[in-house]
């Protein structure tokens, strides 16, 4: 059966409110990273989350896998200490310049401030 526009129209205004949430908390980048076709990665707090594994109530969302790598864009940092010691990338160049391109690719997403 196909969704009612009405319905359509809700689910929509829940998604860009629960993207809202999100941007609040964090710098905003959703991003592949969990092995899914689509953004399945969200930052939080600096680190990235399974936007799978959130589930909503009237506190907000919390999710329960991830938290554990470093967001590249607001945690640059930590992720390229990561990055280089599971070999990612040979040098930390190379981890900057991925950094730009997401950030690039990702600028309409993240919050300015990261930019």
């Amino acid at each position: 059966m196909p969704l009612s526009q009405d319905r359509v129209a809700k689910e929509n205004k829940e998604t860009a409110k629960r993207a809202n949430e999100i941007r609040v908390m964090s710098c905003g980048l959703m991003m592949r990273l969990f092995g899914a076709s689509y953004p399945d990665a969200v930052c939080i707090d600096g680190y990235m989350w399974d936007a799978d594994s959130g589930e909503s109530d009237a506190e907000g969302i919390t999710y329960s896998v991830g938290g554990d790598i470093p967001c590249p864009v607001c945690n640059t940092e930590k992720w390229i200490d990561l990055a280089l010691e599971n070999d990612s990338f040979d040098i930390r160049e190379e981890a900057l310049v991925y950094v730009e391109r997401l950030k690039n690719k990702h600028k309409d997403e993240i919050n300015p401030e990261y930019l």
